[in-house]
């Protein structure tokens, strides 16, 4: 399973969004929302998500976000916490932008530390 289908699929399986962290819980203690990371760590695990997503996660991107003066470059990781906290994408449109990028190679590969730099949040 790739990252955008478990993040799909994941939101199917919790439909109501959250930002700002994983999941959102009820008084009961039950997940009632998740964000694009929680959805997909829902759908495919923890251990999947920490081993199996690893090398998408750390491709380096450009926000796609059109409200940036500068062009951010950031993590797979970092933009898609960044467009489903700051930006309020749905968890489906983050999916259909990661399938795009991922399927298009519209990413690179942090080569040194100092390309790493700019992998901020």
């Amino acid at each position: 399973m790739k990252l955008y289908e478990a993040i799909r699929l994941g939101a199917m399986i919790h439909p109501q969004q959250g930002f700002n962290q994983n999941y959102t819980y009820d008084e009961d203690g039950n997940v009632v929302a998740s964000c694009a990371l929680g959805a997909a760590t829902t759908a495919v695990g923890l251990e999947q998500m920490a081993l199996g997503f690893q090398d998408v996660l750390d491709l380096l991107t450009v926000c796609p976000s059109m409200n940036h003066p500068i062009p951010m470059i950031r993590s797979i990781r970092n933009t898609i916490i960044h467009l489903n906290d700051h930006h309020h994408w749905t968890r489906e449109a983050i999916a259909d932008w990661l399938e795009r990028e991922v399927e298009h190679g519209n990413t690179s590969r942090v080569e040194d530390e100092e390309s790493s730099m700019v992998c901020t949040q």
